[in-house]
């Protein structure tokens, strides 16, 4: 998870435990929200098996940094019925780990040959997504009760609710988002 509950009770001054159950639903749907757009996991994760296919000189990967400790490159050297997995030589390829990108030196060809093992995602999650974390919960735990009001008044002042996202929740995202490389 980018934040924990008690986080975001912290922010939103909450002390009771009434909301947690509340306020567990909505942090685990901003932490998928988040990690949907961002096309990756974030946290550290361990990737068994992931396939590949070959033909291409690039190979993104699911998430990136890698860990540099914990990565295998197999190809099928057999076919889908009786794969035959080997190494693929170091020489083949560059590891880009800060981007968890493989730049292939050789050109494997076929689908689905490449079984790659890997670690990938921070150790610590950024502060800054945490915080957005947290602020994008926070805005949907207060707004809950007046779901599908855009405009509110009260005497002489009145409020629009934004969009859930503003321009620096976007740029936040921007700076963490997969992006592919071709």
């Amino acid at each position: 998870m980018l934040a924990e509950i008690k986080t975001v009770k912290n922010y939103l001054g909450i002390t009771s435990t009434t909301y947690d159950i509340v306020l567990a639903q909505i942090l685990k749907q901003v932490d998928r929200y988040i990690k949907t757009d961002l096309k990756r996991e974030v946290e550290k994760e361990v990737y068994t098996n992931d396939i590949y296919d070959g033909n291409d000189r690039f190979i993104q990967l699911k998430d990136y940094p890698l860990s540099e400790d914990d990565f295998t490159f197999e190809y099928n050297k057999g076919d889908s019925e009786t794969p035959d997995w080997g190494t693929v030589d170091r020489n083949d390829y560059e590891l880009y780990f800060e981007k968890g990108l493989i730049d292939m030196n050789s050109i494997y060809y076929g689908k689905r040959i490449f079984r790659i093992n890997y670690t990938a995602g921070d150790n610590d999650v950024k502060e800054d997504l945490t915080l957005l974390a947290i602020r994008l919960t926070s805005k949907i735990y207060n707004k809950r009760k007046s779901e599908g009001t855009s405009n509110e008044s009260l005497e002489n002042v009145s409020f629009g609710w934004q969009a859930l996202l503003s321009v620096e929740d976007k740029m936040t995202m921007d700076n963490y988002r997969l992006k592919y490389f071709i």
